[in-house]
């Protein structure tokens, strides 16, 4: 695919199936956020888990869905959860948030290009961290990390259109 389709054909999924994603696929767009870049360089401060075993899943779908009052994660079959120690009163803050959104970016399209569809979970997981640490405590995530925010992956329901040839949704111009 050339990488204009994987833009346009890159969605956010609302409706996921119950097909698991493969593992070698799971690995393939973890390692796409690893690479992204960072903000001045620096990798330590991120840090990032892939959650494909259904118990586990689960275990995380109901926590939200506890806190929440319904399944934000509308029925992903894997996470990957973004980690940083650069956060709040840190100097480093505004920069490590912008490196997170290269790291999910990357994900999001090397999913698409996969052929596995994707979601950003941003608001249900920072909020779970917030209300209860101890939600998140058993992924074992280096001291002083927390998470920002999540990709929610797996295989839609149904098939989602390209965008085919759209312009621009942001208005710009060129001097």
């Amino acid at each position: 695919m050339e990488f204009i389709d994987v833009i346009k054909n890159r969605y956010s999924c609302r409706d996921f199936s119950d097909k698991q994603v493969e593992p070698e696929l799971l690995e393939k767009i973890v390692n796409a956020g690893g690479i992204a870049p960072v903000g001045m360089g620096s990798y330590e401060n991120f840090y990032m888990v892939a959650i494909a075993k259904s118990e586990t899943v689960e275990r995380i779908r109901q926590a939200i869905i506890d806190n929440e009052g319904d399944d934000r994660t509308y029925g992903a079959q894997a996470y990957v959860l973004v980690y940083s120690d650069a956060i709040n009163d840190n100097p480093h803050y505004k920069t490590s948030l912008q490196t997170v959104g290269c790291l999910m970016d990357h994900m999001s399209l090397a999913a698409t290009e996969l052929g596995v569809d994707s979601l950003y979970l941003h608001g249900c997981f920072h909020r779970l961290a917030e209300s209860n640490s101890t939600n998140l405590d058993f992924l074992d995530v280096p001291e002083n990390f927390q998470v920002v925010c999540a990709l929610g992956i797996g295989y839609a329901k149904e098939a989602h259109e390209s965008l085919g040839d759209v312009k621009s949704k942001i208005e710009y111009k060129i001097i």
